[in-house]
């Protein structure tokens, strides 16, 4: 064992090793695909099944095989997904992915999750099931366009790295929900296959491929005429509204100038593209539901509100997670990493106002676990009233004053809107 180190050691610098397993198909696959990748940065792949491994490693016999282990050059011992956060914070475009499993709450998802997929590498006759393929590009988007834009943040106005942070996330949510249909034998046109890309802000292109609704002149019409009048609405309130509001009571601006824009962009031009692409032969959902009318904190996050990203939510977060660590867990789980999310979009291009958003999650998903007590359950007037406070109280956290001050209104002064 300290031999073929040594050996290793005289070739070139070495920052670690990486035992895993030689026996295991999909282990030896995955360490082929990475394996010049991490060598580059100056790691060297170890068999498990070295002589003297547990001993080097400090490590049982029964351990050994049941992880994955990295060694570093400073004699330090990482395991499981400790050992691969490890890896990618070496490597630059995998270093938000490396960040991220520091995080409390994500650490310990990232080693059940690993912990699992170590026990069942094993299947049928001692041999290990082949992973399903799927395409390697997959995920990229959503690692290097978020850094790029990270990376540009400095130069760039507070609001006009919020829009291109946040139109980075969206692009990797797109791409990587994109090839997974694909992988997953949906077939569509070209032309839809485009449209659902470059138009359509909806993240399911298996429903967005589907058959449209029913179509019903009547009520499209009446859909239509609603979905105009509130993006002409939204436009009113940041042209014209803002204006009306004195300049000493820059938060009252900054929110009335945020309301419209919302109003503007999600609930109006939105329903507008989705009717139109209803008319056109394609499913599109839209992504606002009536939230106004919202029974309860489930029936608002879970039915009405940005159903686009309700279905990242479900598919990548509360789905994989709900079998690892139960129902309850991986619900908070989905809503840290919600607030995680609006960490990046609105509290680091503001500069400050950091945990406020993670905090609001936080409520929301303590609230939806209160709702669910007989209590409230069985009292639809209480749910309801109870689902609003939990939404509308703490609003301040979500949008926090130092967003509205350094993004929102210099935001407003770009678009004449001030």
């Amino acid at each position: 064992m300290t031999t073929e180190l040594t050996k290793q050691n005289d070739e070139a610098v070495i920052r670690g090793w990486i035992f895993y397993d030689a026996e295991c198909a999909a282990c030896v696959l995955s360490r082929n695909r990475a394996g010049r990748l991490f060598e580059s940065y100056g790691f060297r792949w170890v068999p498990l099944q070295t002589p003297g491994a547990a001993a080097r490693l400090g490590v049982s016999d029964g351990d050994l095989a049941m992880r994955m282990h990295l060694l570093t050059a400073e004699g330090k011992v990482r395991h499981n997904a400790d050992a691969f956060g490890v890896l990618c914070r070496a490597v630059w475009w995998l270093w938000p992915l490396g960040v991220l499993l520091l995080v409390p709450g994500f650490r310990e998802v990232g080693q059940v999750a690993y912990d699992w997929l170590a026990r069942n590498r094993y299947c049928f006759g001692g041999r290990c099931k082949l992973p399903t393929k799927r395409q390697p590009d997959r995920w990229l988007p959503l690692v290097l366009l978020p850094t790029l834009a990270i990376l540009l943040g400095s130069k760039l106005e507070p609001w006009v790295f919020m829009w291109l942070l946040a139109f980075a996330i969206y692009a990797g949510c797109k791409w990587l929900t994109y090839r997974d249909a694909l992988t997953e034998g949906v077939s569509a046109p070209a032309r839809t296959r485009l449209i659902y890309l470059l138009l359509w802000p909806g993240m399911s292109l298996k429903e967005f491929a589907g058959p449209p609704p029913i179509a019903d002149r009547t009520a499209a019409s009446m859909h239509l005429l609603a979905a105009i009048s509130k993006t002409l609405f939204g436009a009113w309130l940041v042209w014209f509204g803002v204006h009306g509001v004195a300049d000493e009571a820059w938060l009252l601006r900054g929110w009335v100038g945020m309301i419209g824009l919302i109003m503007m962009l999600h609930f109006g031009t939105f329903h507008v593209l989705a009717l139109a692409l209803q008319a056109a032969g394609f499913n599109a959902r839209p992504n606002m539901r009536a939230p106004l009318l919202a029974s309860s904190l489930a029936d608002f996050w879970g039915r009405r509100w940005n159903t686009a990203f309700n279905v990242l939510a479900d598919r990548y977060g509360f789905r994989p997670l709900k079998p690892l660590i139960g129902p309850r867990t991986a619900l908070a789980t989905v809503f840290l990493a919600s607030g995680l999310i609006h960490e990046l979009v609105l509290t680091l291009p503001a500069g400050g106002g950091y945990g406020l958003p993670t905090l609001y999650f936080a409520l929301q998903a303590a609230g939806l676990f209160i709702e669910r007590l007989a209590l409230v359950r069985r009292r639809p007037l209480l749910n309801r009233v109870f689902a609003w406070l939990v939404l509308l109280a703490p609003l301040g956290w979500l949008f926090p004053p130092v967003f509205v001050r350094n993004v929102i209104l210099p935001m407003l002064q770009a678009f004449g809107a001030t």
